[in-house]
C-alpha cells in the first residue's frame, strides 16, 4: 500500500501498512518505485483518490500493477472510525 499524500496530510492520519512517496516531489516515480514491490499489486491512496488516480498512471506506465483506492484515506477511515 503506497500512501501519495504530503507529510502534512498524513501527519493527521494513515493506513497503519503504507509506505509513503509524495506525489508532488519532483523525484515521485523514483521514490515510489524504491518502496514497492514490483512484482506484486501495489495499492494506491491519497486524500480523496484524485492524486492517487494520477500517481497510479504514473507506475503503470512503470509497469506496476495498480489500484486505487476509491474514495481515499478519506473514505477509508470514514468506513474504519
Amino acid at each position: 500500500m503506497l500512501d501519495v499524500r504530503t507529510p502534512e496530510e498524513t501527519a493527521l492520519g494513515f493506513i497503519e501498512s503504507a509506505k509513503f512517496a509524495n506525489f508532488f516531489d519532483d523525484d515521485f516515480t523514483e521514490q515510489a518505485l524504491q518502496k514497492v514491490d514490483s512484482t506484486k499489486t501495489i495499492y494506491l491512496y491519497c486524500r480523496t483518490g484524485n492524486r492517487s488516480t494520477k500517481a497510479a498512471v504514473v507506475l503503470q506506465e512503470k509497469g506496476i500493477d495498480v489500484i486505487n483506492i476509491s474514495g481515499g484515506y478519506k473514505q477509508w477511515n470514514k468506513e474504519n472510525n
